[in-house]
């Protein structure tokens, strides 16, 4: 008897436990299966961007990434179905264009990133929308509308254009002034002739600085500093104008003095940094970013718990940046040891730096020193007779001799770019302690271009200018002025190519920027 009712019991206890286990039964009772249990989720947008600038009378297009975040890892694939709201939406049908489905496959709690593209074609000037929903079985399962705001704005185009010929690069310190100084300068090109002057926009390349990296911790952090933040923050007045004449506007990327930089990376802290400089450029629609390695004060490494320097991890670097930022620019500048192996494949890991780069020129642009031509590809021969010959006739026509050596230091060709993409003449805003010591020893260097370039040694059409300042009193006053027309009427081409028909100045631009004429400190930065 005992036995018989253990066993009832035994049997009772199974079809109860059956009856509650969480296995979905594989059908209804009548052959069909049971649907899975919904597992809701979410349109969502890349790092929360959801507005876009555009300018009117452009075909200019700009791309927003969205995706679909389930609760949960889905135990079988899904197709999103997603479409546009119109009762909700302004912008043109002919002005977007996106994927009507996202897949989410099984084992996986999100789609892959899908473009939402943006095209200004047409436009006025204004606010739109356009807001994307699921399209779901009823509106208990569908996620959230999704909005994006599109703002077209009326460029402020100049009536000049850039100079065919050459590719001008400058940096502006947001620490000290805004970024529209550099269009508050334009080149003029004088023919003497006939007195006729056509004036071409400044500065094809603005490199904002300064932005650092810093050791946070063990992270290799990007800090933007309160000035870069000011300005990116309002950058419908401050980058818009210069990116509305087609300027390229990067952030310079250097060292935070915390024995951390980009030489003593990890591979972690590498992903880690380039996720941090994408989400700033893409977010503020920047157009690349500039290397300038220095300042990192790796002799501090040690002292701080840091690896030491090593010849692979800014290769890395850069090649991980360059597939970040497809379509914008990456630049470098050539600058100490931290490149100076650049030009050896084995020491990089084999990467090749100059095919992850677009340009590179000269980081020696210190303002107590002479001009630097740093030409990794030539070894100048200054008793050849070409040179001797190119130096007596400036002495002739500047009452100057060029200084020789033209510099003291030496580089390599950076493996894999091509020398037209390297500027090996990087200027100073302006060399105080020269002009102080002696005007003729600086006005000397200003010959040396002329004689490198005459003699055939120019194969680039980069010509880069460091931080760019206004006029200011004392020893300075009108110098930065002065230095940038006779350095480009030394490089380019000059009254001796052109059978004494042309010569070229630098101006400003009173008309747009009326505070530069005749003025002290203008377009320093307005902001505390």
């Amino acid at each position: 008897m005992k036995t018989k009712s253990l066993l009832t019991l035994l049997a009772a206890s199974a079809l109860l436990f059956a009856s509650c286990r969480p296995d979905v039964p594989e059908d209804n009772g009548n052959g069909k299966p049971v649907t899975p249990e919904y597992i809701p989720g979410s349109l969502v947008a890349e790092d929360n961007r959801t507005s876009v600038t555009l300018r009117e009378g452009t075909d200019e297009t700009r791309d927003l990434y969205i995706y679909y975040l389930a609760d949960k890892e889905l135990e079988e694939g899904r197709t999103i179905t997603v479409a546009v709201d119109a009762s909700a939406t302004t912008l043109p049908e002919a002005n977007y264009e996106y994927s009507g489905t996202l897949e989410v496959a099984a084992g996986e709690d999100r789609s892959s990133l899908s473009a939402l593209t943006f095209k200004a074609s047409g436009l006025q000037a204004g606010d739109y929308t356009l807001v994307l929903a699921e399209v779901a079985e009823d509106e208990t399962k569908a996620s959230d509308p999704l909005e994006f705001r599109v703002t077209v704005r009326t460029p402020q185009i100049s009536a000049y254009g850039f100079h065919p010929d050459y590719n001008f690069v400058c940096y502006v310190n947001t620490n000290d002034y805004q970024p529209l100084i550099a269009d508050a300068l334009f080149l003029t090109e004088m023919s003497i002739e006939t007195l006729d002057e056509i004036n071409y926009l400044y500065s094809n390349i603005v490199n904002l600085r300064t932005v650092v990296l810093k050791n946070n911790g063990g992270r290799a952090e990007l800090v933007l500093g309160k000035d870069m933040e000011h300005v990116l923050a309002n950058r419908t007045k401050y980058i818009l104008p210069l990116q509305d004449q087609g300027r390229k506007v990067c952030l310079t990327l250097e060292g935070g003095a915390t024995g951390l930089g980009f030489c003593n990376l990890t591979d972690a802290q590498i992903d880690d940094f380039v996720a941090q400089v994408r989400k700033v450029v893409y977010d503020n629609d920047l157009d690349g970013v500039n290397f300038f390695d220095k300042g990192a004060a790796y002799e501090q490494a040690e002292s701080n718990g840091l690896p030491a320097m090593n010849t692979t991890s800014y290769p890395k670097l850069i090649q991980k940046m360059r597939a970040a930022l497809p379509g914008k620019l990456v630049t470098l500048a050539d600058y100490g040891e931290p490149t100076a192996y650049f030009y050896d494949t084995e020491a990089t890991g084999g990467i090749k730096v100059g095919e992850h780069i677009d340009y590179a020129w000269s980081g020696y642009m210190e303002r107590n020193e002479q001009l630097q031509i740093l030409d990794p590809w030539e070894i100048v021969d200054y008793n050849s007779p070409k040179v001797a010959e190119q130096n007596e006739l400036a002495l002739m026509s500047f009452g100057a001799s060029a200084s020789f050596p033209f510099t003291k230091y030496t580089r390599k060709p950076i493996a894999g770019l091509s020398q037209d993409r390297y500027g090996c003449i990087s200027i100073a805003a302006y060399y105080s302690s020269l002009m102080e010591e002696s005007f003729d020893s600086y006005f000397s260097t200003t010959v040396n271009p002329f004689v490198w370039k005459q003699a055939g040694f120019m194969k680039s059409n980069i010509i880069v200018y460091g931080d760019l300042i206004s006029n200011h009193q004392g020893s300075e006053e009108g110098r930065y002025a002065d230095l940038v027309g006779v350095f480009a009427s030394r490089i380019m081409p000059d009254i001796f190519e052109t059978g004494g028909s042309k010569m070229y100045n630098v101006n400003f631009n009173a008309e747009s920027y009326p505070e530069t004429q005749g003025a002290y400190d203008w377009l320093v930065k307005d902001w505390e």
